[in-house]
């Protein structure tokens, strides 16, 4: 939207943005390998995503399963708007 605010993370738009993207379903992931960095440089920093039920379609969200278990939070905003109907698992 003109004038508004940016759809996907934007660095030049908010300090809180720790990077650039143009894909809403990179969250699990980006979230991951923030995680995964904080833990090898044995930090106490934390990392969390948040995703909308319309990107969790996308497959950089289930980049995260191929991984080895790690305590990481994601939160799934259900909006309810999507292009279809969840089939599957998701739409339990």
């Amino acid at each position: 939207m003109a004038g508004g605010i940016a759809g996907f993370p934007k660095r030049d738009e908010s300090p809180y943005d720790a990077f650039g993207t143009g894909h809403s379903s990179t969250s699990i992931s980006a979230a991951l390998g923030m995680a995964v960095a904080a833990q090898l440089e044995n930090s106490e920093r934390r990392a969390g995503a948040i995703i909308g039920d319309g990107a969790l379609t996308g497959g950089m969200a289930f980049e995260r399963s191929t991984m080895p278990a790690r305590a990481m939070p994601i939160c799934w905003s259900s909006s309810t708007i999507t292009i279809c109907p969840f089939r599957g698992r998701s739409a339990r």
